[in-house]
């Protein structure tokens, strides 16, 4: 309205009515005279007025009515006053005076009243009790008078775009809408894409809405403290208002535009209305939380109020908060997890609870970085010598000792572990730690006490020592937890399927981006069973995604776990530069001393042996022998493998039925080994080799040995003239190569759908000139140019992994696809094919 008045060049006289100027006689009055631009007879009779004080004589009354009268004349003249119910007694007075006198005049007079003022306890009534007088309620900004504020501020494209989210975020409130605009402005250039920006002008402005009506001010404080968990009903009890007042409250600041729905309309805005309450917010926070609690509200409720009011807690706080960790944890919410556990830190606890509260904050950081929990292992480590911590605190410390390979104080902290806990306390968790410590470092396990701890059924009578009878904080999510121990037993037993599909559940349990630790554990875990199982393209990126997860020092000993997986997987998938390059990066000297030393051997002897080192290939594999965990990786398989690139026969026949002889189960290393036999033997045992290591790599379901084994029983078949059955097998081995990403292992061998290959697909023309298709098959080649360099059948037959008589079937139609007679002939026509097999090599 003043706005309008000062367009149409009309005489406004306007004024707010504030709190803290309700007592001071003719308080608004008196802004009438400050009203730049007045006419001076008006200007004076308002000074006059003033300077005399309450009660006004009525000559007084009558020249401030004069001289209005005469403005009127002249102009049109309107009075304006905001927040009315705030007026005090002379200056109410004064205008119902004026507003009786000068209603024939044309003079407009306008009261602004808030929804919740009371205008018969304020004596407003008399006005509307006036003729031509009636009560208007101002309705919010529409979409379309949004739109036009946008568009003289930001323009048209901007304000297509804005309109919507700016009127939900303002509410219509003209002063909150032209914050937002300037905060848009202020922000930078506007687009399309551009989001509602909470800055400056709109908190200035929000709060200077409700720092002139104190009731509507305490409301929003109520609803800004208690959150999610904000009712009108728990806001009075807050306040200790009464639930009409509050209701009253939120009808008016949703009206304004401040609220929505019984919440804020921006979630900004409550950190806009905490910020300002200072020393009021912990006593808020504090009274929000005995009054969740009294309703028996779930823990993380309280607890959140618990640690914003952020004082030492009472038995009963540390309890709800304690719980409160235990279910933040649960749904990925690590901040207010550790919040809660350092609040309950403070309290006044006796050394073992205390002991129990760190050994909860050691848990938390393992799932989010071990590394970061390393202050927290100095405390329980001091609480564990002293006695003070129980069992699932010493287990939780031997782990973390193992993985960030500190051999002599898992030792120790195994010492007070088995010498105060009675395995049968806690059966499935010691059984558990048993399966970790194992797979972390198995030659723990040798001690007899040890053995007999983590093995209950064998321990011998003995007398307990008392756990705590106090009820120890549990962590479904812990470092130790049952469910990696699962995943490990299911994959020590083949179950790889089983174990894959129960990484994936817990993975999915967790939101994105929360406990890293955790996630990377699981994926690194998922990514060894989906090598195990030949899918080598998705081990990769398991394993290169749980690397991203922790930095490579926070993996402690166990960063050998993704190196290997990786570095094997980019060998299998014929890019032996990409494992080098995870090969070059730096492990921790403890890790070969740990279980992870072994797997990262095997790995490192594979890609050795892929490009062509097999003396430094077997130097790796014969390494891992002394190794409690050297069973688990197949060393005498993979040994075996680069006996017979070496041309050591009898050694790899030999070192590969040590492998047959050592387990009996359905395995890959027995597969290997059996594949190894199949080159070493003779051609009457060839055929049962192979057959017997596809029905074990089918029970193993490792996906890349099989395809060998199909590829080779499938040369085998073609040579017996059994075509149906070498088709079927061939067509398999291909499946299963591209599905796994491993082609590279099967090019070496040649079967009856060689057209039907991946890499056989024919070269586009270059630069226009069409390219002749190679005669030669990538198998053939390979065979054809070593024949070329003078190698013998047996040794080419002994490189590249295939029988001799495979090589001879090589060459018979290597000699015919060149029409030359004997390997002397074949360097010059290979010579003049070598662009497009360059070509070829490069795509594939």
């Amino acid at each position: 309205m003043k706005k309008r008045a000062a367009t149409s060049g009309a005489l406004c006289l306007h004024a707010t009515g504030f709190p803290d100027e309700s007592q001071l006689p003719f308080s608004v009055v008196e802004q009438f005279g400050h009203v730049p631009d007045i006419p001076d007879n008006i200007r004076s009779a308002v000074r006059q007025l003033v300077e005399n004080g309450a009660p006004a004589p009525v000559r007084l009354l009558r020249n401030l009515a004069c001289a209005l009268r005469s403005a009127a004349g002249r102009t049109h003249v309107a009075i304006l006053v905001d927040d009315a119910h705030f007026m005090d007694a002379a200056s109410r007075s004064c205008l119902l005076y004026l507003a009786r006198h000068l209603r024939p005049y044309g003079i407009a007079i306008t009261l602004a009243f808030s929804r919740t003022a009371s205008l018969v306890d304020g004596g407003y009534l008399e006005f509307l009790g006036l003729p031509d007088a009636w009560p208007a309620k101002a309705a919010p900004l529409s979409h379309e008078e949004v739109r036009v504020l946008l568009e003289r501020g930001l323009g048209v494209r901007a304000s297509e775009s804005l309109t919507e989210s700016v009127h939900r975020v303002g509410g219509g409130n003209p002063a909150l809408v032209t914050a937002l605009v300037r905060d848009l402005l202020s922000a930078g250039p506007v687009r399309t894409d551009t989001q509602v920006h909470i800055g400056e002008s709109f908190r200035t402005a929000y709060l200077a809405l409700l720092v002139r009506h104190p009731g509507l001010t305490r409301t929003v404080e109520a609803f800004a403290v208690l959150g999610e968990d904000a009712t009108s009903a728990r806001a009075a009890r807050l306040l200790g208002q009464s639930f009409e007042d509050t209701e009253h409250h939120v009808v008016e600041l949703e009206h304004a535009g401040l609220l929505e729905n019984g919440g804020f309309r921006h979630p900004a805005v409550p950190g806009v209305v905490l910020g300002v309450l200072g020393t009021d917010l912990p006593v808020l926070h504090r009274r929000a939380a005995s009054l969740l609690f009294a309703e028996g509200a779930h823990a993380t409720a309280v607890a959140r109020h618990l640690v914003a009011a952020d004082e030492p807690p009472d038995p009963v706080g540390v309890r709800v908060l304690t719980h409160a960790w235990h279910q933040f944890l649960t749904t990925g919410q690590s901040d207010r997890a550790l919040a809660c556990l350092r609040l309950a830190d403070r309290a006044d606890l006796d050394e073992r609870q205390r002991a129990k509260i760190v050994a909860a904050l050691v848990s938390t950081w393992c799932a989010l970085s071990p590394l970061g929990a390393e202050p927290e292992v100095r405390r329980l480590s001091a609480a564990a010598r002293a006695g003070h911590a129980d069992c699932h605190a010493l287990r939780l410390l031997v782990i973390w000792f193992l993985w960030f390979g500190q051999w002599n104080r898992a030792r120790e902290m195994t010492a007070i572990l088995v010498g105060s806990c009675h395995p049968s306390h806690a059966h499935d968790e010691v059984r558990s730690f048993g399966i970790l410590v194992d797979s972390l470092w198995p030659e723990l396990l040798d001690a007899p006490d040890v053995r007999a701890y983590v093995r209950p059924d064998t321990v011998d009578t003995r007398t307990p020592a008392e756990e705590d009878s106090a009820p120890a904080v549990v962590d479904v999510r812990r470092f130790t937890g049952l469910d990696f121990a699962s995943v490990l037993e299911l994959m020590h037993h083949g179950e790889l399927a089983l174990a894959d599909r129960l990484c994936q559940e817990q993975c999915d349990r967790v939101p994105e981006g929360e406990l890293p630790a955790r996630q990377a554990l699981l994926t690194v875990l998922r990514a060894r069973i989906r090598y195990h199982l030949g899918d080598v393209r998705a081990a990769s990126e398991c394993a290169a995604s749980a690397l991203a997860l922790l930095p490579d020092h926070g993996w402690g000993v166990a960063v050998g776990a993704p190196l290997a997986v990786l570095v094997s997987s980019h060998t299998l998938m014929g890019c032996p530069e990409e494992a080098a390059r995870y090969l070059e990066r730096p492990v921790p000297d403890e890790m070969w001393e740990s279980a992870f030393g072994p797997l990262y051997r095997v790995a490192r002897g594979g890609y050795l042996l892929e490009i062509g080192r097999p003396h430094a290939a077997l130097q790796d594999f014969l390494a891992c022998a002394p190794s409690k965990l050297s069973d688990l990786v197949g060393w005498r398989a993979h040994a075996a493998e680069a006996y017979l690139a070496l041309g050591e026969v009898e050694r790899a026949r030999r070192t590969a039925a040590e492998e047959l002889a050592h387990d009996g189960r359905p395995s890959d290393f027995r597969g290997r080994a059996l594949l190894v036999l199949a080159s070493a033997d003779g051609p009457d045992r060839r055929r049962g080799h192979l057959e017997e290591a596809e029905r074990i790599l089918r029970a193993a379901g490792n996906r890349v040995l099989l395809a060998q084994a199909l590829a080779r029983l499938s040369q085998e078949d073609l040579a017996d003239g059994r075509t149906g059955i070498a088709r079927a097998r061939w067509s398999e081995a291909l499946s299963l190569a591209v599905d796994g990403g491993f082609t590279h292992r099967i090019r070496q061998f040649t079967g009856p759908l060689d057209a039907a290959a991946p890499w056989a697909e024919p070269l586009a023309a270059e630069d226009g000139i069409p390219v002749v298709a190679d005669p030669l098959t990538v198998a053939e080649r390979r065979v054809a140019s070593l024949a070329a360099a003078g190698r013998s059948n047996r040794q080419i037959a002994t490189q590249l992994y295939i029988t001799v008589s495979t090589v001879e079937q090589h060459l018979t139609r290597v000699y015919r696809k060149l029409s030359v007679r004997r390997r002397s002939e074949l360097a010059d026509p290979l010579r003049l094919a070598s662009p497009l097999a360059d070509r070829r090599s490069g795509r594939d």
